[in-house]
């Protein structure tokens, strides 16, 4: 076999890589095409070949791009291909193909398309009267990359998935993902995923071969097994991307909605303050206390009920089975609490509402408080009228049994004229007074705990007004 022309290798990627064509190998009026450019839209590329053994002996080979437009040349022709000795040579071809006699070229009628066919086949006759000779031409159609990845029945891997959590799919797998791609041979090996959307880092599409078939399969990756309190719902799209320059990427995407179930593998959990503040002898049914829990899980295994597991003297106080809110009971009111008795305990229960269910406790601490008791009921102060500002016109005292500290605060009326020191109990007047307008003054006061303001006490406050002689007859 002797190859009159040769160019490289031809692989149905984008990037071509021929070697430069002798320009001498042309026919007359065809030098301008003497390369084969990668990437360049017409592409002629040809091989002839003399074979002695096949009928005919020439074999035309021609590389072109799909897509060139009609007409477009695919082969510049040598007379001397043909005959050793030529003469006057003219040309005829076969369908789809003609011959341009102006540049000595063979074109291509139609347009090819790699999808429909990967080659179209004809011939070329060349006539030196009286004799005449034959070629096959064989025109090899190269992909272009014009078509996106495609997911094929993409019920196989459904949009809306469900499990458990606490599992791990089997083998991970979550689904099966299958694409074509009409510009690839062999799309499941060249098509690469994209996965984007809540939780997408969790997840990888991996190519699997069973014998003679291969496949994408959705895998859940993540170190730790499906965790509905972490992530209860995956939204993933997932995009297939092709490995031809230049890139494509599957239109629409793949989504897949997946819903984790839950387990109540979780109990309750106690927050919130665990100590609360109230005065002795108060009846029944008055609130002591919220106590709260919470579970993470979801439906009746998140549904919490409070009950009493067991308390100081077991049957001071009740509980709101739902609300978890605590009150006095009947017996709290008559009991009588020595001074080294004043903290109570109440241990609670919560216990969520789970096929099998979990629970918590957790003990709380209930202070009996005495209220602040002032030194009087009632406090007498006497102030010479057209004073000045800022006067202090006297102090008043108060004491906590059980040594709490609390603050003073003026309750009414009297708090624009007077204000008093929250930590002293220092009362200081505001503005000049008139005893032809009020000659006396009068407001209550209060001493507050600072960590239960229903333990209050409060006293009154009277001022009387001086005269003094600011007014003619």
């Amino acid at each position: 076999m002797n190859f009159l022309l040769h160019c490289c290798p031809v692989h149905h990627v984008m990037v071509l890589l021929f070697t430069t064509m002798v320009a001498m190998e042309f026919g007359q009026g065809c030098t301008q095409i003497t390369t084969c450019v990668p990437g360049q839209p017409m592409i002629n590329c040809s091989v002839v070949t003399h074979d002695s053994n096949s009928d005919p002996p020439i074999q035309i080979t021609s590389y072109v791009l799909e897509n060139i437009p009609p007409n477009s040349v695919i082969y510049c022709l040598n007379d001397s291909a043909f005959f050793d000795t030529p003469g006057t040579v003219t040309y005829a071809a076969s369908s789809d193909f003609t011959i341009n006699d102006a540049i000595n070229a063979v074109l291509l009628i139609r347009s090819p398309n790699r999808e429909a066919d990967d080659q179209i086949t004809g011939r070329v006759t060349a006539f030196d009267t009286p004799d005449q000779s034959e070629a096959n031409l064989q025109v090899i159609i190269i992909d272009v990359n014009e078509f996106p990845p495609e997911f094929i029945a993409p019920d196989v891997l459904q949009h809306s998935l469900r499990f458990t959590e606490g599992e791990r799919p089997t083998n991970s797998l979550v689904g099966r993902i299958q694409t074509s791609d009409v510009d690839i041979e062999d799309s499941e090996s060249t098509v690469s995923f994209r996965i984007k959307g809540n939780g997408g880092d969790e997840f990888n599409v991996t190519r699997m071969t069973v014998g003679p078939i291969s496949f994408s399969n959705l895998l859940y990756t993540y170190d730790s097994p499906l965790d509905r309190e972490r992530i209860a719902f995956y939204q993933l799209t997932i995009v297939a991307v092709d490995s031809i320059s230049p890139v494509m990427t599957s239109n629409p995407s793949l989504q897949v909605n997946i819903t984790i179930d839950d387990i109540n593998d979780n109990a309750p959990q106690f927050m919130g303050d665990h100590m609360f503040f109230i005065p002795e002898g108060l009846e029944e049914g008055v609130f002591v206390g919220n106590v709260s829990a919470s579970d993470p899980d979801a439906g009746e295994n998140a549904t919490i009920t409070y009950s009493i597991a067991s308390s100081t003297f077991d049957r001071e106080f009740t509980i709101d089975s739902t609300s978890g809110i605590l009150r006095t009971s009947s017996f709290y009111k008559d009991l009588r609490f020595a001074d080294n008795m004043r903290r109570l305990t109440v241990e609670v229960m919560a216990e969520d509402n789970g096929v099998v269910p979990l629970n918590n406790r957790s003990v709380f601490t209930v202070v009996v408080q005495r209220p602040v008791r002032f030194t009087n009921n009632i406090y007498m102060f006497e102030l010479v009228e057209n004073n000045n500002p800022l006067v202090t016109v006297g102090n008043v005292s108060a004491s906590s049994p059980d040594l709490v500290s609390f603050y003073y605060h003026i309750e009414s009326p009297g708090s624009d004229k007077f204000t008093i020191d929250r930590n002293t109990g220092k009362i200081t007047v505001q503005e000049s007074l008139d005893r032809e307008t009020s000659p006396m003054e009068m407001f209550i006061i209060a001493a507050v705990y600072s960590n239960h303001s229903d333990l209050s006490s409060t006293a009154i406050v009277r001022i009387i007004v001086i005269d003094v002689n600011d007014n003619s007859p």
